[in-house]
């Protein structure tokens, strides 16, 4: 202060930087400062080079003058505001803010509810690809529960729905910002928290597919087994199916009204207790109400190594129906097993040892794999001196063929974090993906990536829940909080 480089903040420049910013981003009119006081600031009025050590109870608020330059920091919680052009820097939350609400306009988003500039910068894609943020809705969800599954959007994305345990789907229409109905409250319970859901699926006229079951008590035991159904709001149509090899005890769906049978697999899960006289998978077509094809599991351990897929392992059986009609099953184990209707299962040679999450192409040809490595160390909870995660580098992501086993292409990355552990989405043309990222030790991103050669074409820099297709590969969406996104691709 005695060289004249600062003086002492007073309040009239505090709100002569309010000023700027009002000037500059005339959308912040009402706009109110939080973290910048007077009595903790100073006025720049000449280049100056920050002390080192600001940090905590001695970081302090710096306004710039017009024409100052920015002071140089070498690192501090300091917070630096410009009145130049209304602009902040530093560890002001408002910051971010302020750079929202300078952005260009973005045309031809209709936005049916309000949404702060920091959340509309935050869904806008990083980088200059085919998504185009066109429409955001607020679908208030009815509270949040461990043990839900991702949310469900329809194929015209005009409804979307969430199952919540133990065992009801609600839907809503979020253009409408309605309330949640229950279609039903006796869903058979398949693996919600990992799964996402398998036990409806949207069909293409706005009904959805459903696995019924009756429970014998509150603790989610089974008194019954499976029953297949259409859903239309609350009315249930009930759907026998003929030449079943069993009890039916789980569903998957993957199709359109096609779906995979688990046939006394479970008998544990019941109340009492049942035999599984002769465990079987099979493929199912509700819509004409019969079993297509069956795959006793005992001829998957004659074909590869492995524990035979129980009802908790659904979501590793990966499914699709190819343009001829037919449906394809692809059973990852030490090797993968892929099981065409009508053929005989044979095994294909899994280049890497069956970790993180998989996804089939629609064209049922190639396998998605991501998640694929992972940083070394010890999750800690409430530990302060819990040791950093040790880095890996290796194939993060890759995409193998079914025919030859091998790799069509691979991304590498770097996990410096845990991150979480969400399945890829693929786009029902076969374009593009919606997938994570490595995690860094600041955030773990979601890329939007071509199929064609693994190209990171877009990414979207915050913590997604769901994300997904819609209007066969044409939109995508992405769920953040209580907004759903939609994006044109070009």
């Amino acid at each position: 202060m005695d060289q004249g480089v600062v003086r002492a903040a007073t309040e009239e420049d505090v709100d002569a930087w309010r000023q700027a910013v009002v000037r500059h981003a005339p959308s912040l009119r009402d706009f109110r400062i939080e973290r910048l006081r007077a009595e903790y600031a100073y006025v720049v009025l000449a280049p100056l080079v920050v002390p080192p050590d600001m940090y905590g109870g001695n970081s302090r608020g710096f306004i710039v003058s017009a024409g100052v330059p920015a002071p140089e920091d070498g690192g501090s919680h300091n917070a630096y505001y410009f009145l130049a052009d209304g602009s902040c820097a530093g560890v002001d939350p408002a910051c971010e803010e302020i750079a929202a609400a300078k952005l260009p306009a973005q045309a031809g988003v209709r936005f049916h509810c309000d949404v702060d500039h920091r959340t509309r910068r935050s869904l806008r894609p990083v980088g200059n690809g085919p998504a185009r943020l066109a429409e955001v809705l607020c679908h208030q969800p009815p509270g949040s529960h461990f043990s839900e599954s991702a949310l469900l959007v329809s194929p015209n994305g005009n409804r979307v729905a969430r199952v919540y345990y133990p065992g009801t789907v609600r839907v809503s229409d979020p253009s409408a910002q309605g309330s949640w109905r229950p279609w039903a409250d006796d869903l058979a319970q398949g693996d919600l928290l990992f799964a996402g859901g398998d036990s409806v699926r949207w069909g293409r006229s706005g009904m959805m597919w459903a696995a019924l079951q009756r429970r014998a008590d509150s603790g989610g035991f089974a008194s019954e087994p499976v029953r297949v159904a259409r859903l239309r709001g609350v009315i249930a149509e009930e759907i026998g199916l003929r030449d079943a090899p069993g009890r039916l005890d789980q569903v998957q769906w993957i199709g359109d009204g096609m779906a995979i049978g688990y046939y006394d697999t479970n008998g544990g899960g019941y109340r009492p207790v049942r035999s599984d006289s002769s465990p079987t998978l099979a493929m199912i077509d509700a819509r004409r109400g019969r079993v297509l094809d069956r795959l006793p599991l005992g001829r998957i351990g004659e074909l590869v190594e492995g524990a035979r897929p129980g009802p908790a392992r659904a979501r590793l059986l990966l499914g699709t129906v190819l343009q001829d009609g037919r449906m394809r099953v692809v059973i990852p184990r030490q090797d993968w097993i892929v099981w065409t209707q009508g053929e005989t299962p044979r095994v294909v040679r899994n280049p890497h040892e069956t970790r993180g999450f998989a996804a089939l192409t629609p064209d049922g040809t190639a396998v998605l794999m991501t998640n694929m490595i992972r940083a070394n160390g010890v999750i800690c909870e409430h530990n302060p001196n819990c040791p950093a995660p040790t880095p890996v580098e290796g194939v993060w992501s890759a995409l193998y063929d079914l025919e030859s086993g091998r790799a069509r292409w691979e991304m590498r990355g770097r996990a410096e974090n845990f991150g979480s552990a969400d399945p890829p989405a693929i786009s029902p043309d076969g374009r593009y993906a919606l997938m994570q990222l490595p995690p860094t030790n600041e955030i773990q991103a979601l890329a939007l990536v071509s199929m064609r050669d693994g190209a990171v074409l877009q990414r979207f820099p915050i913590w997604l829940k769901s994300y997904g297709f819609t209007r066969d590969g044409r939109v995508a969406w992405l769920e953040y909080g209580g907004l759903l996104a939609f994006y044109r691709l070009n």
